[in-house]
């Protein structure tokens, strides 16, 4: 049995229609959910299925259904989960396209996959026609600005925003904040930048194939750009996603002004061209700190999430949690999005550090184009067919993390005594260790706990051991841990189970005493009051 929804999230009021895959001529129990309060119910022999969105809900939700026999007795069952938002970036989940030939005959089956993993923004990439001349005005068909190869048209690229837009799908169109073709450098010199090369001063470039300009609020390039950007919107895009390529570093480079070289502070160049273009076009904005950097701007720059592509900066997934747990809590709040780069065939490393980062309130860029799973830097060609089982494994992640969304834009806290709490626990990812950590909501709250036990290193791009499988494990929690009267204990699984079951707690003097069912990848435990409010 499968349930199938029409967006990837709905808005306060909205009707979800939901559609139920299953062979059987059933009666169907459809529940929706806020934690384990039933907001909606019903039976139905109906396999589209049409439930209003209450007026004054928000944050993630959980669908429930259960087939039924003639006696009314359970005989198959799906759990799922949902986002209720104002609008798409209040909760994002980022995805990618780059399929924009003239032919194309799938749209419509790729952004309904997309839309069963809560997938609400889209980046194109290199769709444009040009670095310094983004949309093509000359027709419908054109080659693409990297390899002058692959087609692409006008007429899908807007097919693919408006199917999106049906689907509460937002597109950002990628865009390189700071590269032009080498004609445009020399014919604007004030508007590139420059390096030293022995006793000469050259131009720099990018892969031999770019110039890499001035983004100073003042600079003829940034001031192009803007006009390019504001055609990309006009021509049916929702907003811009920014790329860089990670140098030149401040200082580095120079930048010629009224004919002097003087140096050049590339963060400054990127503050001023982001924030300004923001009051420009008033859309949309996403900016690629490579290797996380210059992750000082994560504070001050009026982008909607914090886009993150890790090289050097974080080998082992302690570090890459770290990155996007900083990264949240220096953009006050802001989701990290981490574009970390797995083979398609490490099934292992794939899920221990999308369970990594999801614990430590990120997302990582991974899905996109049908059954594709990203692979490289470079998406037209970086990517692999997905495994079934492992794209049942992921749907089960995403829908864990859109069911439980209010834990996740909580705050997140570090375990200092997690190895009081459990054997082989850790305050942070360690190789051997079960690593625990809490998010809290309002009087509620959840521990993750991610299993490393038998993966003797957290490299995360290299293929990682499976952990071994968990039953029945004593956790110890302390009652300053809880911050609320009268909890209540359920486990839940982004592995298997989304569906809150409640576990018995033994009381103690200072603690309370629970034991978790399994841990595979990643088991959790909810904690929630059980005194409702008048």
């Amino acid at each position: 049995m499968r349930a199938i929804f029409d967006k990837a999230y709905y808005c306060p009021g909205d009707t979800i229609v939901l559609h139920i895959e299953s062979s059987a001529e059933n009666l169907f129990r459809v529940r929706f959910l806020k934690l384990t309060d039933c907001v909606f119910e019903t039976i139905t022999t109906k396999k589209n299925i049409e439930i209003v969105v209450p007026p004054n809900a928000f944050g993630g939700y959980g669908v429930d259904i259960e087939a039924l026999d003639e006696h009314n007795e359970v005989v198959d069952k799906i759990h799922r989960g949902i986002t209720v938002a104002k609008k798409w970036s209040d909760f994002p989940v980022y995805g990618y396209l780059t399929d924009f030939r003239p032919k194309r005959y799938d749209i419509e089956k790729t952004l309904n996959w997309l839309t069963q993993y809560h997938v609400s923004a889209l980046q194109y990439y290199d769709w444009m026609y040009d670095y310094h001349k983004l949309v093509y005005e000359e027709g419908d068909l054109y080659k693409d600005a990297w390899w002058r190869k692959r087609y692409i048209s006008n007429k899908i690229l807007k097919e693919l925003i408006n199917t999106a837009h049906s689907k509460n799908i937002v597109s950002l169109a990628y865009v390189s904040i700071y590269a032009a073709r080498k004609n445009v450098a020399i014919k604007h010199p004030n508007w590139a930048i420059y390096v030293h090369d022995k006793d000469k001063i050259n131009l720099l470039d990018f892969s031999n194939k770019l110039c890499i300009m001035n983004t100073y609020k003042n600079s003829g390039w940034t001031k192009l750009l803007y006009e390019e950007c504001k055609k990309v919107i006009e021509f049916g895009f929702d907003g811009i996603h920014l790329d860089q390529y990670g140098y030149p570093k401040d200082g580095e480079a120079l930048a010629l002004e009224e004919d002097t070289y003087k140096p050049y502070n590339t963060s400054r160049g990127f503050k001023e061209f982001i924030n300004e273009l923001k009051k420009f076009i008033e859309k949309p904005l996403i900016f690629n700190y490579v290797d996380n950097w210059p992750s000082e701007l994560q504070n001050n720059l009026k982008t909607e999430i914090v886009y993150i592509e890790p090289w050097e900066c974080c080998p082992t997934l302690k570090e890459l949690s770290r990155a996007t747990r900083e990264a949240r809590k220096r953009s006050n709040g802001k989701i990290p999005i981490i574009a970390g780069y797995i083979n398609h065939n490490f099934t292992e490393s794939i899920l221990l550090t999308d369970a990594t980062i999801l614990s430590s309130t990120g997302q990582r860029l991974e899905l996109g184009e049908y059954k594709r799973l990203l692979s490289g830097p470079y998406f037209p060609n970086d990517w692999g067919t997905v495994d079934k089982n492992l794209a049942t494994h992921l749907l089960s992640y995403y829908d864990f993390f859109a069911r439980y969304r209010d834990f996740f834009e909580g705050e997140f806290k570090l375990i200092k005594n997690a190895h009081e709490m459990c054997e082989n626990a850790s305050t942070e990812p360690e190789a051997n260790k079960i690593w625990i950590s809490i998010l809290k909501a309002k009087k509620a709250c959840m521990i993750n706990m991610v299993n490393y036990i038998g993966v003797e290193k957290l490299t995360w791009k290299k293929p990682l051991s499976q952990p071994e499988k968990l039953e029945n494990i004593c956790v110890s929690i302390p009652f300053e841990l809880i911050s609320f009267e009268n909890p209540d204990f359920y486990f839940v699984s982004a592995d298997n189970q989304l569906e809150p079951e409640q576990i018995s707690v033994k009381l103690f003097q200072n603690r309370y005493e629970i034991k978790i069912p399994h841990l595979y990848y990643w088991s959790s435990i909810l904690i929630i009051s059980n005194k409702k409010e008048e």
